[in-house]
């Protein structure tokens, strides 16, 4: 069968998840880490958690499940079963769903559920995917899958899967040095490596950047104009300073980035990355030009989907599925990368 999330090659913005409907609940407005992070400030005295903590809030919470305090130990379960029950509903929905489903995700047709039916291995990845949760998670949707009689579909969570959009990059190099980055919503995740006839001689995972100026809700039209080449001029130093960083000498550069490309183009209506539509129609084209202009070499850059960078590690697993879970849901179809 076709795949009628997939346009010459690239992933279409109606393949998300996030629109997805569970009965009249919006996938969004059910699971997200910022949700579950209020939630569980909400209760961070009975917790014993900080918000002010170098440690992050999901990671004090995870420590929490396993607490030698009874009372600690079966609230954290409960709001981890809450979320857990959640994702699994959400994730039950695309193989089966029900009729207000249906009925509220208007962009879909019977093919694009159809379509779904079709996926018979899921990976679920992402920061949100600490080692507690992970098993309460499984076990949610494992019971929501019995329940539902979805019976054909395996399930695997991947725990430490932030850096995947690099590493996942580094497959499409075979025989010469790149750089490779992944601009998400919260971090910029990097790396060097070199490989000769396939052969890696050189891998560096650099420390993540903090992610800035993805500002994008209540501007007006001039605002939005000038935070977009603020957010390009930061992507750029970014890109250079890398470089710098760890001597590099080569031309490729393959870059993921949390919004849907088509062929170097950004989709302008999805989250901080969108607004780059208006530094240039075409971005990847934009920022190669630019790039081999300061560097003083002719670079070449690859734009690329972010959760699709991330599908490269199962690239071309048929009837499989790849959901990110961020700061919003992310998918990819490896059998068409």
């Amino acid at each position: 069968m076709d795949n009628p999330f997939i346009k010459d090659g690239n992933l279409m913005p109606i393949a998300s998840i996030n629109s997805v409907f569970v009965d009249d609940d919006l996938a969004y407005d059910l699971f997200r880490p910022v949700l579950m992070e209020e939630y569980i400030i909400k209760h961070k005295d009975e917790l014993y958690i900080s918000p002010t903590s170098q440690t992050t809030v999901l990671q004090q919470f995870d420590e929490m499940l396993s607490s030698e305090i009874e009372s600690v130990r079966e609230l954290a379960h409960s709001i981890a079963n809450e979320f857990g029950t959640r994702l699994a509903r959400i994730l039950s929905t695309l193989f089966n769903p029900s009729k207000r489903s249906i009925k509220n995700r208007k962009d879909w047709t019977q093919k694009h559920w159809d379509y779904w039916k079709t996926i018979k291995h899921l990976y679920l990845l992402g920061g949100v995917i600490t080692p507690h949760l992970m098993r309460i998670y499984y076990e949610c949707i494992e019971r929501e899958f019995q329940a539902q009689k979805i019976n054909d579909v395996n399930i695997s969570l991947l725990q430490l899967s932030q850096n995947m959009g690099v590493t996942g990059l580094a497959k499409l190099v075979n025989d010469k040095e790149a750089l490779l980055f992944d601009f998400g919503q919260t971090n910029v995740k990097r790396m060097f490596i070199v490989k000769r006839a396939k052969e890696t001689l050189i891998q560096s995972i650099l420390p993540a950047l903090e992610t800035k100026h993805l500002m994008h809700k209540g501007a007006t039209k001039e605002e939005m104009n000038h935070l977009a080449h603020i957010l390009d001029e930061y992507i750029h130093e970014v890109i250079v300073k890398t470089a710098e960083e760890v001597g590099f000498k080569g031309n490729t550069l393959k870059i993921a980035i949390a919004n849907y490309v088509q062929n170097g183009m950004i989709y302008p209506y999805r989250g901080g990355y969108g607004k780059l539509h208006l530094v240039s129609p075409n971005y990847a084209n934009y920022l190669q030009e630019k790039l081999s202009k300061r560097m003083g070499r002719n670079i070449e850059l690859l734009l690329y989907h972010d959760t699709s960078a991330m599908g490269l590690h199962f690239a071309g697993q048929p009837n499989t599925a790849v959901i990110s879970v961020g700061t919003a849901f992310g998918v990819a179809f490896p059998e068409n990368l």
